[in-house]
């Protein structure tokens, strides 16, 4: 009767066994087929978190891929983060880039600074507005939020490392083309338009923009002269021959003026005072005729550059 009992017993406890035997046995190797890497938590996302680190304070560094299709403008306007910004943190003369163009994009305005050579803060910081205008206290701020510790500003020895970077508040390279005035005062766009004096249906090759007779107009790129003098319906036109960082050749041309400031050949830097607005050739008024042009002499939509 005992050795029945046991055996009973027996059968019973391999009965409860057999469901803990099955998952405890190896599965096989077909089953790694369903596994779904986007159920983990440490999946990393596609793109950076652009809209959420510029809800930051302290300064954080996105590295973004350009999409086919995308340019400064649309970056902006889907992470609201600021186009010059951009721009000048990586060296960009125009906003659109090639899909693959790697961008630095910090969280907050300003630009990023690399150091190249062994320089100290006084001689980074006095290149831009901010450092000009704020001196000592513009240094300090800019070594607390890029967590440095403050050393003694009067120590011209004290250099940064070559390959530092730097996070600028508020301080912009001059980049690409800007225009000489805001958009706001553009009165006449780029494309096919109906001349206001001559009545005829013909392509307009540049941007008029309105401001007050005498207006100073000031370059919007270093480059050379390449002509100074009365040009047909331009009037008074300056033209500009502009090397941009990536190479390429533009002609920047500056028409209607009351008075010409510079001479051909001569070397222009950047803002620097060349004419003032006028009314000059076939005009309606005062205003300045801005237009780019590439190597080849042929007109290109300033916006590509703004």
């Amino acid at each position: 009767m005992s050795r029945y009992r046991q055996a009973i017993n027996g059968l019973l406890g391999g009965m409860l066994l057999l469901p803990l035997s099955y998952f405890l046995q190896p599965k096989p190797q077909a089953a790694l087929s369903s596994f779904q890497a986007d159920l983990l938590f440490s999946r990393l996302p596609e793109t950076p978190l652009l809209d959420q680190i510029a809800k930051l304070d302290r300064i954080v560094v996105a590295h973004y891929v350009v999409k086919p299709g995308e340019d400064l403008w649309s970056i902006w306007h889907r992470y609201k983060i600021d186009q010059f910004t951009i721009r000048s943190s990586n060296d960009l003369d125009s906003q659109f880039m090639p899909p693959g163009t790697v961008l630095l994009i910090p969280n907050h305005r300003g630009t990023l600074y690399h150091v190249q050579k062994p320089e100290n803060l006084q001689s980074i910081t006095r290149g831009f507005t901010p450092g000009k205008l704020h001196g000592s206290a513009y240094d300090e701020q800019v070594l607390m939020v890029n967590d440095f510790p403050l050393p003694d500003l009067k120590d011209a020895n004290r250099n940064f490392n070559v390959g530092t970077l730097l996070f600028l508040p508020g301080a912009f390279k001059p980049t690409g083309l800007q225009l000489p005035f805001g958009l706001r005062f553009k009165t006449s766009g780029f494309g096919m338009r109906r001349h206001p004096v001559l009545g005829i249906v013909r392509p307009h090759n540049g941007y008029d923009l309105a401001r007050p007779y005498g207006t100073p107009v000031q370059a919007t790129h270093a480059g050379v002269v390449t002509y100074a003098g009365w040009m047909g319906g331009y009037g008074n036109l300056i033209e500009i021959r502009n090397v941009l960082k990536n190479g390429q050749i533009r002609y920047t041309r500056y028409g209607h003026l009351s008075k010409i400031r510079v001479h051909e050949g001569q070397h222009i830097s950047y803002m620097q005072y060349i004419g003032n607005v006028g009314s000059t050739g076939i005009s309606t008024g005062p205003h300045l005729h801005y237009e780019i042009q590439d190597e080849n002499h042929h007109a290109i939509n300033p916006s590509k550059y703004m």
